[in-house]
């Protein structure tokens, strides 16, 4: 039987996992000019195929190195997402300074 709070735990995971979707689509929107649509399709099939390669790259770490393998680059891509998440191109930047 699982624990209690790890039932809250997941609840609260999800509800937070889905809150930010419509956060990054409304990101995304603001930023794509006259071509809202597609720039959200390019940003489902970003969040996809991010889905795919990781998928990928964990099954293969664990069939060939074991669970324990999973961490290290997991914390790497993690690190790489939130340098992404922090550091803009100037073009971003100055666009979203002029726009409000």
């Amino acid at each position: 039987m699982a624990w209690p709070g790890l039932y809250v735990f997941v609840a609260a995971w999800a509800i937070f996992a889905w809150a930010l979707s419509p956060v990054i689509q409304a990101g995304i929107m603001s930023v794509a000019g006259d071509q809202p649509m597609l720039a959200m399709s390019l940003g489902i099939s970003g969040l996809y195929g991010g889905s795919a390669v990781g998928a990928a790259l964990g099954g293969y770490l664990v069939v060939n190195y074991g669970p324990a393998a999973i961490p290290l680059p997991g914390t790497v891509w993690l690190a790489v997402a939130v340098v992404c998440a922090i550091v803009k191109p100037a073009s971003t930047r100055e666009s979203v300074a002029v726009g409000g």
